[in-house]
């Protein structure tokens, strides 16, 4: 006798057995889970037909999260069947079976899928922004499986705040922070957090699902992930915003020339009303507008220099004819060419300028960082970080910006979070309505054939016996009849099925080990 031949006659081989206990251990080998319910197909010209999808529904569930809940291992039956060790390449195994691409021929792996889907599905469908979510999380870490946890609390540090404020899911040692997001949402997180995170983390991989559609129905998710550690720390939160600054050269319709010094000032005029960036002011003879004040606004000088160019920070000599300023210098420069007296100012023309839309001041990363000294300061500490692999200094300098001793949030737009280097798109994943149908029916044979009799053959015998438990006399032995012919059925389905999925433990005796008669 098989092992699942005693189990079954340890219930029914005693008068105790009853109907829920037979069910209740059947389910147990399809998982736990009751059949999809039917669903009508309305046109235009009403109810045409009914479908069923013999496909198991997972009950939604927090417990997904949890390594070891009951939840938790009935979420694992359908996902130790989804190849790949890593979340991206799990993803993809699913977009692929939802688009076509990947064509699968086992039961095991095309149950599993199918049921995937629909939980997404669902939790898009029936749950808000913020509590879908937390459900996401929890289900992706089921997804993952193993040791996949999702994180609830903060971690036992000297900093409390690490962990669990940036970090969601931790999936085969990658921690994972997840953004179930819309088309356009900015990505979008608490910086001073970060920074405590990364006193005990050396890394956080940010996902984005991203929900597509429109009429506020969804069709799928579109993911894209990127990585944040120490050493690419200025690229993700700097370089999105400051690289079209320091080496984006202006376009020609940035760069005027001018022969008239009041023509020079209106213009400046109008750049400094807009907020724009001057970047350089070239002039053949500024040797006296160095005189009457600028040189502390100077980084570098040269003593036959003609050409005033913003350069923050840096301490370079461009060469011996350039003068490089900081914000300071550029700004008194401006200021003191806008306020000349314009006879004055005209003994120094023509003037060359240029300038430009983008800047660092004012940026999402000044407002992080202050000035752009400081983002220098954190490049110097990260490249010895490098060398060395001391992080305290990097530590050091990142808790000395605004965005730490006054906390902000750090937003990404959803083009900017793109841009970062090491973004990388994952997969779309189709979950519409009209995806999921068309990944329904083009394994509609291969179930019917397999999983759908047992679970008819199931639901007819849990009826019948319930209709015999609670008939009356003159009808009780009619469904008994039918009840007992309904093990028969589920036998041979069980059978068939097991010969499909190559499952020994499918195979059983339900005569031997179940007599309707007693």
């Amino acid at each position: 006798m098989s092992d699942l031949d005693k189990q079954l006659f340890e219930v029914y081989g005693k008068k105790k057995g009853n109907a829920e206990d037979f069910i209740m251990l059947v389910e147990n080998l399809l998982g736990d889970l009751p059949l999809i319910q039917e669903t009508e197909e309305v046109t235009g010209k009403g109810t045409e037909e009914t479908v069923t999808y013999p496909i198991p529904k997972l009950r939604i569930t927090e417990a997904w999260g949890k390594p070891g809940s009951k939840d938790r291992e009935i979420i694992e039956r359908y996902s130790r069947n989804i190849p790949g060790e890593s979340l991206p390449a799990k993803i993809k195994f699913l977009s692929d079976v939802t688009t076509g691409e990947l064509q699968l021929t086992d039961v095991k792996s095309v149950l599993s899928a199918l049921v995937m889907l629909e939980v997404l599905s669902t939790i898009l469908d029936d749950y808000t922004e913020s509590a879908g979510g937390f459900i996401f999380e929890g289900f992706l870490a089921g997804l993952f499986g193993g040791k996949a946890e999702q994180i609830t609390e903060p971690e036992k540090t000297d900093d409390p705040a690490a962990g669990k404020p940036i970090t969601d899911v931790v999936l085969g040692g990658v921690e994972y922070s997840l953004k179930l997001l819309g088309q356009t949402t900015g990505v979008k997180g608490s910086f001073k957090n970060m920074v405590k995170h990364f006193k005990v983390k050396d890394h956080v991989v940010y996902l984005d699902a991203r929900r597509v559609g429109g009429s506020g129905e969804t069709e799928g998710l579109e993911f894209g992930e990127f990585r944040i550690t120490l050493e690419n720390f200025v690229d993700v939160f700097v370089k999105p915003f400051l690289e079209k600054v320091t080496v984006k050269e202006p376009s020609e319709k940035h760069q005027f020339h001018f022969k008239d010094a009041a023509a020079l000032q209106d213009k400046f005029r109008q750049l400094i009303d807009k907020d724009m960036a001057i970047k350089s002011i070239k002039t053949p003879v500024p040797r006296e507008l160095k005189r009457r004040g600028l040189s502390s606004g100077l980084v570098s000088s040269a003593p036959t220099a003609h050409f005033f160019k913003y350069s923050p920070g840096s301490e370079e000599v461009l060469n011996e004819a350039d003068l490089k300023l900081n914000n300071v210098g550029m700004s008194k420069l401006v200021d003191m060419i806008i306020n000349m007296k314009v006879e004055l100012l005209q003994k120094y023309a023509p003037f060359d300028i240029t300038y430009t839309e983008e800047k660092y001041e004012k940026t999402k990363a000044s407002k992080i960082f202050g000035s752009y000294a400081m983002v220098e300061q954190l490049e110097r500490a990260i490249e010895e970080f490098k060398k060395t692999g001391d992080q305290s200094e990097v530590i050091k300098s990142l808790e000395m910006t605004p965005g730490y001793l006054d906390p902000q949030q750090f937003e990404f737009t959803r083009q900017q979070a793109e841009e970062i280097r090491g973004f990388e798109t994952i997969a779309f994943l189709p979950l519409g309505e009209q995806a999921l149908k068309a990944s329904w029916e083009r394994y509609a044979t291969l179930l019917e054939s397999t999983i759908a009799p047992i679970y008819h053959a199931l639901e007819n015998f849990s009826d019948n016996l319930s209709l015999y438990m609670t008939g009356g006399d003159e009808d009780r032995k009619g469904y008994l009849l039918k009840a007992s012919s309904d093990v028969d059925t589920l036998k041979d389905a069980t059978e068939k099925a097991a010969m499909e999925l190559d499952d020994s433990q499918l195979s059983f005796d339900l005569n031997e080990a179940v007599d309707i008669d007693k």
